[in-house]
């Protein structure tokens, strides 16, 4: 079993004064993880996160779940945005990324109240060129 240390800062200067914070977090008894780039098309909404109780290549167990980060990345393309939808059995929700920017769950929970057991996959689909995402996924 592994741990899994994650740092959140954030820092900003106003009026000439440095702000900001940092922020650890260790998950404990991580088992597998995988980290892959995933092609992004601009035709369609791909698959780049399964969710069911069997586990499989690219399907995780949203029991077993405890962290994941997908990054939107264009090389040379600073203006492409790719949209990552989170997919329930009843509804989805569509966040837009720009290049380089990240979407992240963990312990469990999306910031707007998904949790890993509600979803039952995470797509993505890219806005004007081909881009590809950064998949890391870490559970248990």
């Amino acid at each position: 079993m592994a741990t899994l240390n994650l740092k959140i800062s954030e820092e900003i200067s106003i009026g000439g004064e440095n702000r900001g914070s940092t922020k650890s977090i260790a998950i404990d008894s991580i088992t597998t993880y995988n980290q892959s780039l995933i092609d992004v098309p601009t035709t369609e909404f791909v698959n780049v996160v399964n969710f069911n109780t069997v586990e499989s290549v690219g399907t995780y167990a949203p029991s077993n779940l405890k962290y994941l980060r997908i990054t939107a990345v264009t090389p040379g393309q600073a203006s492409e945005t790719v949209t990552i939808k989170l997919v329930t059995a009843s509804e989805s929700h569509e966040i837009k990324l720009e290049n380089g920017n990240s979407f992240i769950m963990f312990d469990g929970q999306a910031g707007n109240g998904t949790s890993f057991g509600d979803l039952t996959s995470i797509q993505a689909k890219a806005s004007n060129a081909s881009s590809q995402v950064d998949l890391f996924v870490a559970s248990l």
